[in-house]
């Protein structure tokens, strides 16, 4: 069978792609298709890739499958949401989660990650002989449970097309929309910014924790500060988090910023009141509400709560690029529906340090709502002491 596209004729791999091409058609204009070349990052990878896989990703490019599927394309290594770079976080959530019975990549038939949901819950190759024979594993992330299925990918993106194909972790979600794949132009919230580096490199490069330093001071012994592992937080999360965030949590610790702000620190000791704790507590609260500019996490590309007001106003990451470019959302409990987000186009700490020097005042609050009484920053053992 051949079929003409934007590259000319092609011979399509018989059976598995055929199938998903009748329930699921390509785009017609496919956005930012893989055609190759095929030998760079199969020598990245230590392997072949299965024949159907590499049809799709020249077929049908960057998108979403059933509103909620991505599947990798190959890209930069260091860029979200492409196949190489997702294998170390895939790698990490997987070998830090509980009852997983697979070795992860790059061990000798490790799991092979090609796609994510919108949870964040993993699609894997088990990659067992030779790679057109290779099945799928599916990951819920949330019940850290595994499923199996006897097939390749493209078939099981069928079967999911045609509700032949039910995992338990997309239950709920596949009743086949239309179209059941969509482009990722034009969409928000599971797909990345195309550029790798050049859109990071293209903004003014970005102050880190020295930004919040020389405005407030570190306390000379922080309280509960927390100096790693961040593998086992970042692979709760799904993502790893921003070089100043880190800094903060080592340097200054859990405490009171201006008197009436938190922000939420890891810990190895106390499950409760900890940034993954608040994240996930945070993110059940907005997850009720359906008219809502953002996605929040779980979802890939959703927001990331890291603070808290003494007034519940809420501090989140938009977490689109590269981490240490992330942008800084502020949500305002007092404010209407059109007004209640705002963000602001720094990290953490340039955002800190801009409430506590006064170039950044949120909309809706006055400069004498950020002057503390005592110190700007301080650690919460000097409060429970008092």
């Amino acid at each position: 069978m051949f079929l003409i596209y934007a590259t000319g004729w092609a011979k399509l791999t018989p059976m598995t792609i055929e199938r998903l091409m009748q329930v699921a058609p390509p785009p017609a204009k496919p956005f930012q298709p893989f055609i190759g070349p095929w030998e760079p990052v199969e020598a990245y990878l230590g392997t072949e890739l299965p024949p159907d896989y590499k049809d799709f990703a020249r077929l049908y490019g960057r998108g979403r499958f059933m509103e909620f599927l991505v599947i990798n394309l190959p890209g930069d290594p260091g860029r979200r949401g492409s196949l190489e770079g997702e294998l170390q976080m895939s790698r990490d959530m997987i070998n830090l989660g509980m009852g997983v019975r697979y070795p992860a990549w790059p061990d000798p038939d490790g799991l092979l990650n090609v796609g994510l949901t919108e949870f964040n819950d993993r699609l894997f190759w088990l990659p067992r002989g030779d790679p057109s024979d290779w099945t799928i594993v599916v990951w819920d992330r949330a019940l850290q449970r595994l499923e199996t299925f006897d097939c390749s990918l493209t078939d099981f993106l069928a079967g999911l097309a045609a509700g032949t194909i039910l995992p338990e972790a997309f239950a709920g979600r596949t009743l086949a929309p239309d179209p059941v794949f969509e482009p990722s132009q034009g969409l928000r919230g599971l797909v990345w910014p195309t550029g790798p580096s050049a859109v990071a490199s293209a903004r003014t490069a970005r102050r880190g924790i020295e930004a919040l330093e020389q405005v407030v001071p570190p306390p000379p012994e922080p309280y509960r500060p927390f100096t790693g592992p961040w593998k086992r937080v970042e692979a709760y999360l799904g993502t790893e988090l921003p070089q100043d965030y880190k800094d903060f949590a080592r340097l200054y610790g859990y405490g009171l910023f201006l008197g009436v702000m938190i922000i939420h620190v890891p810990s190895n000791d106390d499950p409760h009141g900890t940034l993954e704790a608040e994240v996930r507590e945070v993110s059940r609260a907005f997850n009720s509400h359906a008219d809502q500019p953002y996605a929040m996490w779980p979802r890939v590309g959703g927001l990331i709560n890291f603070g808290v007001t003494e007034n519940g106003d809420y501090l989140f990451w938009l977490p689109i690029g590269p981490p240490d470019q992330w942008k800084v959302v502020f949500w305002d409990r007092g404010l209407s529906e059109d007004e209640c987000f705002e963000e602001f186009d720094c990290g953490m700490a340039e955002f800190l340090a801009g409430l506590a020097d006064g170039s950044i005042l949120p909309r809706g609050h006055e400069r004498e709502d950020l002057e503390p009484d005592g110190p700007v920053f301080q650690p919460y053992s000097d409060r429970v002491e008092s």
